[in-house]
């Protein structure tokens, strides 16, 4: 029984190691470090994708037609973060993910599309990640979009959204990020003519609930629907049509009780949640689990 038990967390302990990066004694990687992780488990490397709690799906692991591995990094409170982007030729497959040193998960996106850029930025109290997508619709139109995303040393979230670049015929239009702050947005927008453009600017609203910004006029998207709505072409490039966006990682909005889980099915909770680590005494709270990303969120009331 004691050889079984041995040969069996044996097993384990291998299953749990990358096949070729090493990580430290300290568990602390660095961003040569986690390219090589990242490179590994898109390759197909079981070890390497558990360590990185799934990143990359059963489905998709293994495939070599992916288009770039980057990533960028963050020192925050102590603590190295990085933003991790894989992106394919298939926008689909797309991911943007966030790990820490100890490759804690924080975040991954799977709505992005086309090619991607991200760069971290500290305004004022914030510590932030602008993630830029340029893609093409209807094969002629060119767009990007900004995704915002803060990161706060506890957890990540995608908070604001929105179409900041539109080219048809030649035509640019822009929309652009002035002003950030925790009770609104303010945007500029700008382009070489003023074909259905209604207005200069525009204001986004932060709900205390969810923590989007949300604007009521919303002036650049809607224009740029509009415009892409009439026009008419013939499409000679396959035509991605999904609309669905999910980030992968639940969003916590405040009900009775102190909060509200907003997930996927895929999220399950754990009964009986009793939190100790890192904490002088335990804690009863919830737990939610995430099997297929090897990702779990916590919450817990502190005195």
């Amino acid at each position: 029984m004691k050889l079984l038990t041995f040969f069996l967390v044996l097993i384990l302990i291998v299953a749990s190691c990358s096949d070729k990066t090493e990580i430290p004694e300290s568990g602390v990687v660095d961003g040569n470090m986690l390219q090589s992780l990242v490179n590994e488990a898109v390759s197909g490397s079981i070890g390497a994708n558990r360590l990185l709690s799934g990143l990359i799906d059963d489905n998709i692991s293994g495939r070599r037609d992916y288009n770039l591995v980057k990533i960028d990094s963050f020192y925050l409170e102590g603590r190295t973060f990085f933003s991790v982007i894989v992106e394919y030729p298939n926008p689909a497959l797309n991911l943007f993910a966030v790990y820490d040193q100890h490759l804690e998960f924080y975040l991954l996106d799977k709505s992005l599309n086309g090619n991607i850029t991200a760069k971290w930025k500290k305004l004022d109290d914030k510590n932030l990640i602008l993630v830029s997508e340029r893609f093409t619709s209807k094969d002629l139109i060119k767009l990007e979009r900004l995704s915002v995303y803060s990161v706060d040393g506890l957890s990540a979230w995608l908070f604001f959204r929105t179409l900041n670049m539109f080219n048809k015929d030649g035509k640019e239009f822009f929309q652009t990020v002035t002003f950030i702050s925790d009770e609104y947005i303010i945007t500029t927008i700008a382009g070489s003519s003023r074909e259905g453009l209604t207005s200069k600017a525009d204001t986004f609203y932060c709900n205390t609930i969810s923590g989007d910004y949300l604007s009521p006029n919303n002036y650049f998207s809607s224009f740029v629907r509009n415009q892409i709505k009439n026009y008419n072409f013939e499409p000679a490039n396959p035509q991605l049509t999904s609309t669905t966006e999910t980030t992968g990682m639940p969003r916590l909005e405040k009900d009775k009780k102190g909060f509200i889980i907003g997930a996927s099915k895929d999220w399950k909770e754990i009964n009986n949640f009793v939190a100790r680590r890192d904490l002088k005494r335990p804690f009863a709270g919830y737990s939610y689990i995430n099997a297929s990303l090897g990702a779990t969120l916590s919450v817990i009331k502190l005195p």
